[in-house]
């Protein structure tokens, strides 16, 4: 029997991305420098996958194939980015621009 099933991994690329698109896994420490990220947008093309069955049970094989390309637009939003150092681990964190403006390289954040 022949089996025949379209989906995107889309909901998962989209999440990894907001994930990373601001902050890391450090929230605090020394301040070591400071960014103004403007917006910006960007697309990319995501994957379609074909998969297909033959067989059943113990033998039954599948296969996917890329069958299409989708573009996904993405917005980044406005970051005021402090960069950070916590011992040997080193991020950053997007704050408000009052609290941007007040930050001071060296100062404990």
């Amino acid at each position: 029997m022949r089996r025949l099933h379209t989906y995107a991994a889309s909901a998962a690329i989209v999440g990894a991305l907001a994930l990373t698109a601001c902050g890391s896994d450090v929230s605090h420490g020394t301040i070591t420098g400071k960014q103004h990220v403007r917006a910006h947008t960007y697309t990319y093309m995501e994957p379609i996958y074909t998969t297909q069955c033959t067989g059943s049970g113990a033998s039954q094989v599948c296969y996917s194939t890329i069958s299409m390309y989708l573009p996904v637009t993405e917005t980044d939003p406005e970051c005021w980015r402090l960069d950070l150092r916590d011992g040997k681990k080193t991020g950053h964190v997007c704050v408000s621009k009052t609290a941007w403006e007040k930050a001071k390289k060296g100062e404990q954040w």
